[in-house]
């Protein structure tokens, strides 16, 4: 019996979580107030100034709640607007990678999970992962 439940363990393989981001986070947010305060001191752009911050809080709201765990059985986490997320490997379809952003598609759509950190090591994981599971 303690062999079945050894067998449907499920091993993760790459995990990442809102904390790994926020140190991404505070420094992208440091930078935006260090040209936002170079473009106040000019006296220009005041009302590009106000957005950009806004944009830049908002974006940071949004993906701080971000995370991503990939096992050798399924990928869960959890998406910018709060949606959770657990799909089985053998329902993904593809994945491809964008500028900032992994890209996960199955039948039913497509999932997004932003500022990944070390996302090329995810994006071969769960790559491997598909092919092994298609291949069976």
């Amino acid at each position: 019996m303690s062999d079945n439940m050894n067998q449907q363990q499920e091993t993760v393989i790459y995990e990442y979580t809102t904390a790994q981001w926020i140190k991404t986070g505070a420094i992208v947010s440091a930078i935006a107030a260090v040209i936002s305060f170079i473009l106040m001191i000019c006296g220009k752009f005041v009302f590009l100034v106000v957005l950009l911050l806004a944009l830049i809080v908002l974006c940071f709201f949004l993906c701080c709640f971000c995370s991503l765990t990939i096992t050798d059985k399924r990928v869960t986490g959890k998406v910018p607007v709060g949606k959770r997320v657990d799909l089985p490997i053998s329902h993904i379809t593809a994945v491809s990678s964008e500028i900032g952003c992994i890209i996960i598609t199955t039948p039913t759509g497509a999932i997004r999970f932003y500022f990944v950190a070390d996302k090329d090591k995810a994006y071969s994981e769960l790559n491997r992962l598909i092919i092994e599971s298609h291949g069976k």
